[in-house]
Parts: C-alpha cells; structure tokens; sequence
C-alpha cells in the first residue's frame, strides 16, 4: 500500500494502520469473508469473496459486485502490479485486466495437465504460474511456468 498504510480484512471487516498496526480503523464490509484482497492504488480495491470479484474505488468503504464467483469456488486469488494491470481466479475461471478492472476477460490457464495454483506477475507480462491440483501438499505433480506475454 502506497504511504505505509496497510489494509486487510478480519471477517467481513476491511481494516487499515497507518502506524505499524498500533491502531486499526474499521473502512467497511463486504457480504463475506473475501478469500484475497488487493489495492493497487489507495483508493482503488479489489477483493475476491463468496459472491465473486468485488471492486472498491473509496479505499475499501463501499464495495460492488464485478465479476460473479463460478461454482467452483474453492480457489480464489487477485493481483495487481500497477493500476491497469490485473489478475484474479475465481474457482476455476482466470481472468485478468489492463484497463483498471473496466474490462476483464478470461485467458486460458496454460498449464498441460492441470489448473493454476499460484501465480505472482512481476511486470505487465512477467509471471510465474504454478499448475496443479488443488489440495497438493507437495511438488510432486506440479509445474512451474514462466510467462512473457501476460499469461496469454
């Protein structure tokens, strides 16, 4: 979070410290409990919760539906490296932006044999993606890909 501030939630609690965790301030609610949570800019948020991918643009106070949770809501992760630049997995669906979460769509996991487990970009198109099923304790059966394009 840009200026020392770091939020996170506590149930269906959004929470913030500007002061090292000294003292918390409660911003808003979200319907449940979100599995990940990601706020590239101090206003604008991002959190996966029962109900799919929810978007916050007033730093986690107020929070609005944008993309629906898939049945298979067992796996849940969002990322941003910037502003525009985006991912999140919702069960099985993968979706990513480069607008700013205006417009989200869907790219196939790359993985041969499996679903995506992880993944951690670290440009608009620098990525590591882990495949494997869900549940894995180990490596055994998994794989880790580098990606140049974005995860196209």
């Amino acid at each position: 979070m840009p200026g020392g501030i770091l939020r996170l939630a506590v149930g269906r609690l959004v929470m913030e410290t500007s002061d090292e965790g000294l003292h918390w301030i409660v911003l808003g609610t979200l319907d449940s409990s979100p599995s990940d949570m990601a706020f590239p800019t101090a206003a604008e948020g991002w959190a996966i919760a029962e109900n799919g991918l929810n978007h916050s643009s007033d730093g986690g106070r107020t929070w609005s539906p944008v993309v629906a949770a898939t049945p298979e809501y067992y796996r849940a992760k969002v990322q941003f490296i910037d502003a525009e630049h985006g991912w999140a997995t919702i069960g099985a669906r993968n979706i990513r932006t480069t607008n700013g979460g205006i417009v989200w769509t869907d790219f196939a996991a790359p993985c041969p044999h499996a679903r995506i487990s992880s993944y951690s970009f670290f440009t608009q198109t620098d990525g590591l993606m882990l495949c494997g099923e869900n549940g894995a304790t180990s490596m055994e059966g998994r794989e880790l890909l580098y990606t140049h394009d974005g995860g196209s």
